[in-house]
């Protein structure tokens, strides 16, 4: 009997450990350390958030994590056309809360400020994120740590259980 319920405890644990891989994707701080601000062109190259954006592996589901101060900036989805004319008057979704966790939609996607003198600036990038499960990336973000921290729990609830039993 004790043997019985030690293999459900490790079943359960088992399947939260694969549950919590599947359900997270990678969140992709956007410009890093630099997080979301207007280029100056010096310490701030124009191309910066292309160049970053390019460096990236971007899969559906994961996730873009725009930082800024929201009294000077925001966030705009746009059409590839409205991308190329840095045009701000007709996004697909507009964000401002200055901390925006925006999950990534498969295929082309494009991403500039909707201040009108920022896009221009560089201000700006597009991606193409592959359908599927996330994969490795450069970024290491919270749902990375979440599903380590949903392993390390599984492991130890079935540790624990199959010692007491």
């Amino acid at each position: 009997m004790a043997q019985g319920r030690c293999s459900a405890v490790l079943v359960v644990s088992l399947l939260l450990v694969s549950s919590a891989a599947v359900v997270h994707g990678v969140d992709h701080n956007v410009g890093g350390t630099t997080k979301w601000i207007k280029p100056d062109g010096s310490t701030v190259p124009e191309n910066f958030y292309q160049k970053w954006a390019s460096e990236e592996k971007f899969t559906a589901g994961d996730n873009l994590v725009f930082v800024y101060n929201p009294a000077g900036h925001s966030v705009l989805e746009v059409s590839a056309t409205d991308y190329a004319a840095c045009s701000t008057t007709t996004p697909i979704k507009r964000y401002a809360t200055g901390n925006d966790i925006i999950s990534v939609p498969a295929g082309p996607s494009y991403w500039i400020c909707g201040i009108p003198s920022h896009c221009p600036a560089g201000q700006k990038f597009n991606i193409t994120a592959a359908a599927g499960s996330s994969g490795p990336s450069s970024s290491v973000g919270t749902g990375n740590a979440v599903s380590i921290l949903h392993v390390v729990a599984a492991l130890a609830v079935a540790l624990i259980a199959s010692m007491s039993m």
